[in-house]
């Protein structure tokens, strides 16, 4: 049994427009779904099965080729490889423009060493100044930063009133003033 993709010597193409087409008719649609699968873009994937086309019109001697599918797939994996060879070496376009307006939508959200310690320094300092609170006065300021309570709900919550939970916040945000403002002060002095 002969095989079906190999054409007998008589039934050879000698034109190579012939061999073109009917080798690309053939195998175009196995040929499209491979370098599909390879590049993953469509459009690029029907400019190299273009190209594919074009190399099999140029076929110096069409006589010659005795297996019509190998060949295309040859051909195929050569202008795939040059493809890939372009790209890798095809230099990135710049556009300072484009970038310096892109530049100008996004927030600068990148902080300094500097300000990075400073806050870290600030958020130490805060959590010592709750460490020294009295237990309610720290679960009232803790309610409200932490899970955004309401005053009423925090009322609810610990079996108090809205005034006395106004009043630990107040004596709570008080102390954490004067506690951060006293450890910012003594450690510029240590700086000096």
């Amino acid at each position: 049994m002969a095989n079906q993709s190999v054409p007998r010597k008589n039934d050879q193409p000698t034109d190579p427009s012939e061999l073109a087409a009917r080798a690309f008719e053939e195998f175009r649609s196995g040929l499209y779904r491979l370098l599909l699968r390879r590049l993953r873009n469509a459009e690029t994937a029907e400019d190299l099965a273009q190209e594919v086309y074009l190399r099999l019109l140029r076929t110096a001697d069409p006589a010659g080729v005795r297996c019509p599918q190998a060949y295309v797939y040859r051909i195929a994996f050569n202008v795939l490889y040059e493809f890939r060879l372009r790209e890798r070496d095809r230099p990135m376009l710049f556009d300072s423009a484009v970038v310096e307006h892109a530049t100008d939508q996004l927030p600068d959200e990148a902080a300094r060493p500097d300000e990075v310690y400073e806050h870290t320094a600030q958020t130490h300092e805060f959590e010592q100044a709750i460490q020294r609170l009295p237990p309610m006065q720290r679960a009232v300021l803790r309610l409200v930063t932490h899970h955004t309570l309401s005053h009423a709900q925090i009322a609810e919550k610990l079996g108090i009133s809205v005034s006395t939970v106004r009043n630990h916040l107040y004596k709570a945000i008080d102390h954490c003033r004067h506690y951060v403002a006293a450890e910012s002060s003594a450690s510029a002095r240590k700086e000096f």
